[in-house]
């Protein structure tokens, strides 16, 4: 290892090769940021062009870890994101160069030296037989053959949200530097190689994780994950004999590079992802005693463990690793048309520590907690029509903490949430059917209306209409589902009365399911102008209002008042909300 002090380019000496060990994150960068900040990779090609030609650029801190292997060869514990990114950077200037040299563009270097475009991959891509960057293992073939193989060929399949940042990073660069100058390019080129950079190599694991846990990626903080996982593996290696002290590590080490696996896959799902300090929250919330922080309440446990604490953290470890499985199974069974995807629409925050309860008990079985599910959302439904000061969601974080597998109990416990709310003084249910006779021209509406057609489509024995369309997940804003007023809101020709638009105009019976670009087309037409576009959507309830005008020749109160009252009567049997009959 060169010189605490030193450069990049003295860094990716010729003998010298980094590899990323398994319990590491993947590749995390990205090239645009989100809500106004900057990406990452964006934020690396700003430092190269305002950097000044006659001022050193500081790259940052890198910590190695000896790999007892090859002397020559290195574990990067901090500082993985940028030596990738460099890696990746160089390889698409040696790519470009070479390009342009094959055109017959002569390439100097700063000192006007002809250049060897050669030596540019094999210093920071590959010497000889030698890779000189290894990324994590279920990335790398990957990761090898967009980047190391010379030999252009098709783009392998990016199954992993750090696979498709590779990508991103690398068509970046690549369309980058096609713009760029010849000199602009070997000026960020220099600029990136002399970069002055502080190195610390190491062979105290103990030393490493401390030191990992304060250490910052520009741009990329820590999560709480990777604060828990260098904290545990620090602890483990306190807290074990000598002998057995990076045994111990290095099951930390497998267990975390698992949840990081699963982490990817999650990443890649389309419908209720969640973070892993989400994730890690919930978990905290279920499984460990006490209130507060996730990072608290761990933290306190593993040393409450105290003679304990090395079997402590390796169960917790294998255990926190199975709820970021049983995360990806439950958003898996939620598009199942389960009412655990009700329950994930509805409220998913105060509904994931006891979903991941049922899952640690009752995963080869899922199937028979639906009731649980189903009470879940009858609860959580009835809850956004409560009124007062006095709401709270603890009641379900509470049935989370003390559940312990049995379902019975449980069910109970949800039955009474579902009739009554977290409060013996709420009217939960006279609240909810006060609603219904209300404005329903919001969310809650469309929810009934979806709930209802698919209530008609069980009894048509059709395919019922699926989460992906209610969640418009589709990316097209022209087939969102959203709701149209049979009566328009802003009728051609005469307005409607003052009593309608109290009574009528935003009630149930006056609310259809349609596609926002179908709903915008018709705009203010009259109902009996709308009748044949209805009788065309492909959804039973928009069908019927098309037949109830055709019939009828008319859409007014009567015909609005009718549909309400059906609309209403299943909203009551199916949220088990008629009146006592005390």
């Amino acid at each position: 290892m060169p010189e605490n002090k030193t450069t990049v380019a003295k860094l990716f000496a010729e003998e010298n090769a980094f590899a990323v060990p398994a319990y590491q994150r993947a590749y995390s960068w990205e090239t645009t940021g989100r809500d106004a900040n900057v990406g990452q990779i964006e934020q690396f090609i700003t430092d190269l062009r305002e950097q000044p030609s006659d001022k050193r650029y500081f790259m940052g801190h890198f910590l190695f870890e000896t790999n007892p292997t090859d002397e020559n060869a290195w574990w990067i514990i901090d500082g993985q994101q940028h030596l990738t990114t460099i890696v990746i950077f160089f390889r698409m200037l040696y790519g470009e160069l070479k390009s342009r040299q094959a055109s017959g563009e002569v390439i100097v270097d700063g000192d006007g030296v002809l250049l060897d475009v050669e030596r540019v991959f094999q210093k920071y891509v590959k010497d000889r037989a030698r890779i000189k960057f290894t990324t994590v293992h279920y990335d790398n073939a990957f990761f090898e053959h967009l980047l190391v193989a010379r030999e252009g060929s098709a783009t392998p399949t990016t199954d992993t949200r750090s696979k498709g940042l590779i990508l991103a990073a690398r068509n970046y660069f690549a369309a980058l530097m096609k713009e760029e100058s010849t000199t602009e390019l070997m000026r960020w080129s220099r600029t990136l190689a002399n970069a002055l950079v502080t190195t610390l190599e190491i062979e105290d694991k103990a030393e490493s994780i401390q030191i990992f846990a304060f250490q910052n990626d520009r741009g990329k903080g820590l999560t709480n994950l990777e604060k828990l996982k260098a904290h545990l593996m620090h602890q483990v290696f306190l807290s074990s004999e000598e002998e057995d002290s990076n045994t111990s590590v290095k099951f930390v080490e497998g267990e975390f590079a698992n949840i990081y696996k699963q982490i990817e896959r999650i990443d890649k799902l389309e419908i209720g992802k969640l973070t892993e300090d989400q994730i890690l929250s919930y978990y905290a919330t279920a499984f460990i005693v006490g209130s507060g922080s996730a990072l608290g309440l761990i933290t306190k446990a593993a040393k409450d463990a105290a003679g304990n604490r090395v079997q402590w953290i390796k169960d917790f470890c294998i255990n926190l690793g199975s709820a970021f499985v049983h995360v990806e199974q439950a958003l898996a069974f939620a598009r199942t048309g389960s009412a655990l995807g009700d329950v994930l629409i509805l409220e998913p925050a105060n509904s994931w520590p006891l979903i991941l309860k049922l899952f640690h008990y009752h995963a080869s079985n899922i199937g028979g907690c639906e009731e649980l599910f189903r009470l879940m959302e009858m609860t959580w439904f009835k809850f956004r029509f409560t009124v007062g000061g006095y709401r709270t969601r603890g009641g379900m974080d509470e049935l989370a903490k003390k559940y312990v597998g049995d379902r019975g109990a449980l069910n109970q416990s949800l039955e009474h949430f579902s009739q009554h709310g977290f409060q013996p003084y709420w009217s939960f249910n006279a609240h909810f059917r006060q609603s219904l006779q209300g404005n329903a021209w919001s969310t809650d509406g469309r929810y009934i209306l979806w709930k209802y057609e698919n209530e008609l489509r069980k009894k048509d024995k059709a395919d019922p209409y699926p989460i992906e369309q209610y969640l418009n997940v589709f990316g097209r804003k022209n087939l969102d589902s959203t709701i149209d007023h049979i009566s328009p809101q802003t009728p051609k020709g005469e307005p409607h009365s003052e009593e309608f638009c109290k009574l009528h105009l935003h009630s149930l019976g006056n609310l259809v399911l349609m596609k926002w670009g179908k709903n915008s087309q018709l705009s203010n037409h009259a109902p009996t102008e709308k009748a044949c576009e209805y009788a065309k959507f492909p959804l039973i309830s928009t069908q019927d209002v098309a037949r109830t005008i055709a019939k009828e020749k008319q859409w007014s109160e009567t015909q609005i008042d009718h549909r309400k009252q059906r609309i209403v009567e299943f909203a009551l049997a199916y949220w088990k909300a008629y009146p006592s009959t005390a």
